[in-house]
Parts: structure tokens; C-alpha cells; sequence
């Protein structure tokens, strides 16, 4: 059984690609998957209702709404920062943590025990936000797949530096948040059985904080069958950028590039246009983009792909700052280019626009890296091999599907 924090499609944010991604995988590893996912403000019954994950999944429930933010008394925010701070520092289990309140608050533990149970699960699939519910379901008999789409202590952390100037109410919350997840990460994540890390580096960190832990890297996969280069497209003098902007580090990196980076391309190349994608971009920095000339705001895309997001898996060069792509199995000048300093990111974004066959070069060494290391397949060759959902011996190499043709004792 998968467990979900939201619908996963239409598939806008990295979260929501992730989630699909990792459904198609466990079909065709061969699982007979359930899925149980919660809804959010955005997501209306109605909406839902008109979109179908069958053919991702043997069944699909929803668990309800979470409890929104704005749900919550204000004495009730203050109790619960306050026990992040104090059980956070002194290392010991909460009930409720940071970015898993709104979830606890309409009872997620309990609802997901009763799921996992009329389903007959070998293992569930939990959000890294749920990890706490391992214990409630390790007692039942349940096996336990933490899915580590962020490192809780490392998100938390750099939040708290890219807020440095904001009052001490506001760092406090923050350090806070940090406290209690770190406390979540170092309690829970020894007692899965496995746990999924989108990243090399990612999975250092989480291997020092359970030792004995299976870590696996899952990487955010797309399926090559279908993520195409199309050479028949021209490149034109177009730039583009996606990113869900309420996450403040995509927020930084599209001001970065709109305010710093590509006025100079537009002084080398007037008819230069950025596109930036994505939803929940705040209106102050809509409106200091609107003061940028040949700057196009797409807002939410119902079709990332069509946006050409998956740049490598698509073969389209890529200029990036370091942290971008840190731990990724990449080369400077070979798979995409790497710079810091906002002169030379805008030199190499002109460059590639004016050298249309070096952009072809790093385009298809770009797409032979994606298929090695982040499509579809060779995640699933790496899953047939490693993990728990994979029991080998079979003959063939792969996975028998998991599920009880029986009730579970218990």
C-alpha cells in the first residue's frame, strides 16, 4: 500500500511528478499496489473526480482533506512550536511534527492502520513525513518503506539560512521545525525496513542517521519511452525556468536568473526571452519580474513536458548553478554546464543560443546521462536488484507480486 500527501496529478510539482513516477514503477515491478491519498485546498473533489490513476494502481481511496493551515487556532500553533521546540531539543517522540500536523490532526495514523489492514499490505509505502506511524504499523505485522523525497533536517535547515532577516518570532518557528524534524529523522527512520532517497548524497545523509537501515536511491525516474528528444522543434531564443515558487529556494533561483542573469543576455541578445513557469508565485515578485523586459509569466502549465522541465530527458541543454546539481552524476562541460557568478551564467546561456551545435553536443550527452541514471528502466533494474518490494530467487529477475491471497494473522 502507498500512502500519498496529495493527488498526484496533474503532475505540477516535483513532489506530484515524483509520486506518479514511483507508481509506474511499482507496476511494472510487479506489485499489486493500493493507494491511499489525502487531498488539499487545491485539489476539489470535483477536479479529482475527472482524473484516473487506475491504470497506475489495483485501487484508489481517498482518506479525506487534511486540516489547512489557516484550520488551526492560534494557541494551537503556539502549543504545537512550542513542543517542537522543547521534544525536538531533548530528542524524544512527538505526536504531531512539522510537516505532518495538518495530517495528524484529522487522525492519518489511525485512518492509514485501517487501510492497510482491509488491503491484507505486506509493506507500506509512507511519505518521509509520515515516518512516525512506523511503530504503529511495525506492531501489526506491516513492513515499512519510508519514501525520503526530502531530507526533513537538511530542508528545514537551509529555510532557517535563506530567512536570516527575519524577525526573531520567525527564526524561532523555523529553528524550531528544524529541532523537531531532526528529533523525527534520528527516532524513526533506524525502524523502517528500507528507505527511498532521491539522490548519491541524499542517501549519505540519510545512511549516518540509520546505519542499519536499507537506503536505496529511487531518483525522481521518467519513463524514456515517452520523454523524447524532438529535434524537429527549433530552439529559438528562448530560456525557461519551472519551479512551484511557494518552495522559496526555486523562488530565489527564478529571481536569481530573471534579475541578475538575464538582462546581460538581453544586452548580447535582444530578442532573448525567458519563460517562467509555475505556480504560486507571490505578487511582489510578480511584480518586480514585470519590470524586466522579455520576461514571459506562464503561471501554473498543465503540461510540464510540453515546457520542456525535464530538460536532459529531452536532450536540451542546461546551464545551472552549483548547488543545483550537487551530488548528481554530472560533468561541467560534458552533460550541461555549471557556473556561479551571474556574468558568466549569462555568457553561457548567449553561448549556446549563438552555438546552436554545441548545444546539440551537450543535449545528447545530457540524454545518454538521463537514461543511465534517472529514467524509468534503470530504476527499475535498480529496484529488481535491492529492494525489499523485489523478492528475487524467481528465476527470471522479476519481482513476484506482493499481496495476501489470505487474511493476515494476527
Amino acid at each position: 500500500m502507498t500512502v500519498l500527501t496529495c493527488f498526484p496529478f496533474p503532475a505540477v510539482s516535483g513532489t506530484q511528478r515524483r509520486i506518479a513516477g514511483n507508481l509506474d514503477l511499482l507496476q511494472r515491478l510487479g506489485c499489486l499496489n493500493h493507494v491511499l491519498y489525502y487531498t488539499n485546498e487545491e485539489q476539489t473533489a470535483t477536479v479529482l473526480e475527472a482524473i484516473s490513476i487506475q491504470g497506475l494502481c489495483a485501487e484508489a481511496i481517498c482518506a479525506g482533506s487534511r486540516r489547512e493551515q489557516d484550520q488551526f487556532g492560534k494557541w494551537s500553533l503556539i502549543l504545537h512550536k512550542l513542543d517542537s521546540l522543547v521534544r525536538g531539543a531533548l530528542g524524544i517522540r512527538a505526536r504531531r511534527y512539522p510537516f505532518s500536523m495538518r495530517y495528524d490532526a484529522v487522525g492519518a495514523c489511525r485512518r492509514i492502520l485501517v487501510e492497510a489492514r482491509r488491503m491484507h499490505a505486506d509493506i507500506v509505502i509512507l511519505p518521509s513525513v509520515f515516518m512516525h506511524y512506523t511503530d504503529r504499523l511495525a506492531a501489526e505485522g506491516f513492513r515499512v518503506i519510508a519514501d525520503a523525497y526530502d531530507v526533513l533536517s537538511e530542508i528545514t535547515a537551509s529555510l532557517m539560512k535563506s530567512h536570516r532577516e527575519e524577525n526573531w518570532q520567525k527564526r524561532l518557528s523555523l529553528y524550531a521545525n528544524y529541532l523537531a524534524c531532526r528529533a523525527q529523522e534520528r527516532i524513526f527512520l533506524p525502524r523502517c525496513d528500507e528507505i527511498w532517497a532521491t539522490s548519491w548524497s541524499e542517501a549519505e545523509v540519510l545512511s549516518r542517521i540509520a546505519p542499519r537501515t536499507r537506503i536505496l536511491v529511487v531518483p525522481n525516474s521518467l519513463d524514456e519511452r515517452i520523454i523524447r528528444p524532438n529535434g524537429q522543434i527549433p530552439m529559438g531564443d528562448y530560456v525557461g525556468f519551472l519551479g512551484l515558487y511557494s518552495f522559496q529556494p526555486n523562488l530565489e533561483a527564478a529571481l536569481f536568473l530573471a534579475e541578475q542573469v538575464f538582462p546581460a543576455v538581453i544586452a548580447r541578445r535582444p530578442a532573448a526571452r525567458l519563460r517562467l513557469a509555475g505556480a504560486h508565485l507571490p505578487e511582489e515578485a510578480r511584480k518586480r519580474l514585470g519590470r524586466i523586459p522579455n520576461i514571459d509569466l506562464l503561471g501554473l502549465v498543465p503540461d510540464s513536458g510540453k515546457f520542456i522541465v525535464e530538460s536532459m530527458a529531452r536532450g536540451k541543454a542546461v546551464v545551472a548553478r552549483p548547488e543545483l546539481v550537487d551530488g548528481l552524476p554530472v560533468l561541467d562541460g560534458k552533460d550541461l554546464l555549471v557556473r556561479t557568478d551571474p556574468e558568466e551564467f549569462a555568457k553561457a546561456i548567449v553561448d549556446l543560443l549563438a552555438r546552436p551545435e554545441e548545444a546539440a553536443r551537450l543535449g545528447e550527452n545530457a540524454r545518454r546521462t538521463f537514461v543511465d541514471n534517472w529514467s524509468t528502466e534503470s530504476a527499475l533494474k535498480n529496484m529488481r536488484r535491492k529492494s525489499i518490494l523485489s523478492r528475487r530467487g524467481n528465476g527470471d529477475g522479476q519481482a513476484i507480486p506482493i499481496h495476501h491471497s489470505a487474511k493476515r494473522k494476527r
